[in-house]
């Protein structure tokens, strides 16, 4: 069997009903499972944790800046 180019894959992937899509993309998924990184996993709930901190000490954090710019724009135009 020849290679298979990327569009004629595509072209094939849209001619599948769904069951087979998502069986396909379950098999898929499956061929390319790597190793879990423990040393990143670790890391990354390390920062997790930092910043969980951080957000308990200063509330503040957790506010959306561009939120609070909008309702300060409003409440200034409503004085105004």
């Amino acid at each position: 069997m020849g290679k298979i180019s990327l569009e004629e894959i595509k072209q094939a992937f849209a001619g599948l009903d769904e069951k087979e899509k998502i069986d396909l993309l379950s098999n898929l998924i499956d061929s390319v499972r790597l190793e879990p990184d423990f040393e990143a996993e670790k890391k990354n709930l390390e920062e997790i944790n930092k910043r969980m901190q951080m957000a308990e000490k200063n509330p503040s954090l957790w506010l959306d800046g561009d939120g609070v710019m909008a309702e300060l724009e409003a409440e200034l135009h409503a004085k105004i």
